[in-house]
């Protein structure tokens, strides 16, 4: 949802709620599979548009992803535990969410056109 008057974008409250009850789920699971685990990090960044540091809290996960990825050869239906500093990115997502809004930024102006039109009628 965009807000002109605010300039700031944030997410939809439904989007929210499912959001909010993925980032649950992976706090509350012990052991996830991988293809759950991608499936998350790709909800998570459609979110990324709505939350203004959500790019820095999402890393861990995706090393996590990609070191479970090199370990499982491949296989997405294995299961994988997380390590502490994912947990603790997850966490910051189901504090932060809810509040989360993100500034839009407008460019500098760089070209200004002039023009009298007074002659041509």
């Amino acid at each position: 949802m965009i807000n002109s008057l605010l300039m700031t974008v944030t997410l939809a409250d439904t989007k929210k709620k499912q959001f909010l009850d993925l980032c649950t789920h992976v706090l509350r699971g012990g052991l996830l599979s991988l293809q759950y685990i991608a499936s998350f990090i790709g909800k998570l960044i459609t979110a990324l548009p709505g939350v203004e540091f959500g790019r820095l809290h999402y890393r861990n996960l995706e090393r996590d992803k990609v070191k479970s990825i090199a370990i499982n050869n491949g296989e997405f239906t294995a299961l994988i535990s997380l390590s502490l500093s994912t947990i603790q990115e997850v966490e910051w997502w189901n504090v932060n969410l809810l509040g989360a809004t993100r500034r839009i930024q407008p460019q500098p102006i760089a070209l200004i056109f002039q023009t009298n039109a007074r002659y041509t009628g």
